[in-house]
C-alpha cells in the first residue's frame, strides 16, 4: 500500500500542470481510503494507462491585443460522487479570451468540495464560488500588469449547466437551505453590480464536465486547450 501511495503522489501534480483529463481520476483515487489495496491498484493502473495512451499539446494562442479581454469561467460539480460516498467533486477551467475570440488557458481545477452538501444545487454553487475566487485573483494580477484606467475592470463571464443555480442567482426568492443562502448572496451581489455574468449552457457545451465525473468525455475540453477556439 505504501508503494501505491508513493506512485499516487508522483501523479498528483501532473493533472494540474498539463493533463486536465486526469484530474478527476487522481482526485477520486485520493479519496479511495476505504477501498481494498487490490481495487486501489486497479484504479491506479487505469489512470496510468490513460496517461500513456492519450497525448496532446496545450496551445497558448496569441490574443494580439490586451484590449477588451475577458475572463471565461466554466464550472461544474457532481453531488456525492467520490469514493467515500458523501463528498462531492467540483471543477472549473478559466480562460483569458481576447477580442479576436481566441482562448488562452489560465487555470483548471478538480477537487473535493470543501464541505458535505445536501443537494446538487449546493455543490454547483460552491464550485462556482471557488471558480470565482480564482478568477478574482487572476484578474487582480492582470489588471496590475496592463494598468487599466480608473474604474475599468476585466469582465468575468461564468457558464454553468445547472439551470436551478442560474435561476436562483437571478431570482430574488430565498432558498430553504440557509447555509447556502450566504454563498448565493455573494454571487448575486457580484451579478447585480455588473462585476460578473452567470449564464446557463447545455451540458453538451460544458467543457468542465470531465473534471467532476468518471467516464465523462474529456475531448471537448482538450479541443479548446489544443486549438484556442471556444466550444
Amino acid at each position: 500500500m505504501v508503494y501505491i501511495q508513493k506512485l499516487l503522489v508522483s501523479y498528483t501534480g501532473l493533472p494540474h500542470q498539463s493533463r486536465p483529463d486526469l484530474c478527476f481520476d487522481v482526485l477520486d483515487l485520493s479519496t479511495s481510503v476505504q477501498l481494498s489495496e487490490a481495487k486501489t491498484q486497479s484504479k491506479l493502473n487505469k489512470v496510468i494507462r490513460k496517461a500513456k495512451n492519450n497525448s496532446y499539446r496545450i496551445k497558448y494562442p496569441n490574443l494580439e491585443s490586451l484590449k477588451n479581454i475577458e475572463l471565461i469561467l466554466y464550472t461544474d460539480a457532481s453531488y456525492a460522487n467520490l469514493s467515500d460516498r458523501v463528498s462531492s467533486a467540483g471543477g472549473y477551467v478559466i480562460f483569458l479570451r481576447g477580442q479576436n475570440g481566441k482562448n488562452c488557458p489560465i487555470s483548471w481545477s478538480s477537487k473535493k468540495i470543501r464541505r458535505v452538501v445536501k443537494s446538487t444545487l449546493a455543490a454547483e454553487a460552491l464550485s462556482l464560488v471557488d471558480g470565482l475566487d480564482a478568477c478574482y485573483f487572476v484578474r487582480s494580477i492582470l489588471q496590475e500588469m496592463i494598468k487599466l484606467n480608473a474604474g475599468e475592470s476585466i469582465p468575468i463571464n461564468c457558464f454553468t449547466d445547472n439551470k436551478s443555480l442560474c435561476q436562483n442567482i437571478h431570482s430574488t426568492k430565498l432558498i430553504s437551505e440557509k447555509r447556502l443562502c450566504l454563498d448565493l448572496a455573494s454571487i448575486k451581489e457580484s451579478v447585480s453590480l455588473g462585476d460578473i455574468t452567470v449564464t446557463w449552457i447545455k451540458t453538451s457545451s460544458q467543457i468542465s464536465d470531465c473534471l467532476t465525473k468518471a467516464g465523462a468525455d474529456f475531448h471537448p475540453l482538450i479541443k479548446v486547450l489544443s486549438t484556442g477556439k471556444g466550444p
